[in-house]
C-alpha cells in the first residue's frame, strides 16, 4: 500500500472507509464476484458522483483488509453456489442505507451510540 501516485503494474488503487484509507490490490481481484458486488453496492447507495478514484466509503478498512486477506488466501468460489451468501457478505461488508437507518433507529432506542457517533468517539 502506498500514500498516492499512481499504482504499480498490474495494481489499482482503492479508496476505502470514511477515511478513504487507500489499498492497491491486484488488478484480477476487481473481476471477483464480492468485490464486483462492493462496487455495485457503492454506486447504488451513493451514486457514481464520486471524486478522486475508485472508492467504497461505507466499508470500515478492517472489513477490507479481511475481504483481501480471503481472497488472497481462500478459495471463494463456495460464495458463487448460493447468492444468499453472497449477498449476506455483501451486507456486512457495505450495509445497505434501510440496514444501517434500522441500527441508527434500535440504537437511539436503547440509548445506544449510532454507528455514526460511535465511528466518532474512537
Amino acid at each position: 500500500m502506498s500514500h498516492g501516485g499512481l499504482a504499480p503494474q498490474g495494481y489499482l488503487a482503492i479508496y476505502v472507509g470514511r477515511e478513504r484509507r487507500r489499498f492497491e490490490i491486484r488488478a484480477e481481484h476487481i473481476n471477483h464476484p464480492v468485490l464486483r458486488g462492493l462496487l455495485q453496492r457503492t454506486e447504488e447507495e451513493f451514486g457514481l458522483n464520486q471524486t478522486g478514484g475508485l472508492a467504497i466509503p461505507a466499508c470500515q478498512v478492517v472489513l477490507f483488509e479481511h475481504l483481501l486477506w480471503m481472497l488472497d488466501n481462500h478459495d471463494t468460489a463456495h460464495l458463487l453456489q448460493d447468492p444468499s451468501e453472497l449477498s449476506e457478505l455483501l451486507d456486512l461488508y457495505v450495509p445497505k442505507r434501510a440496514t444501517l437507518a434500522g441500527i441508527a433507529c434500535s440504537t437511539r432506542e436503547k440509548n445506544l451510540p449510532t454507528p455514526t457517533s460511535a465511528a466518532h468517539s474512537g
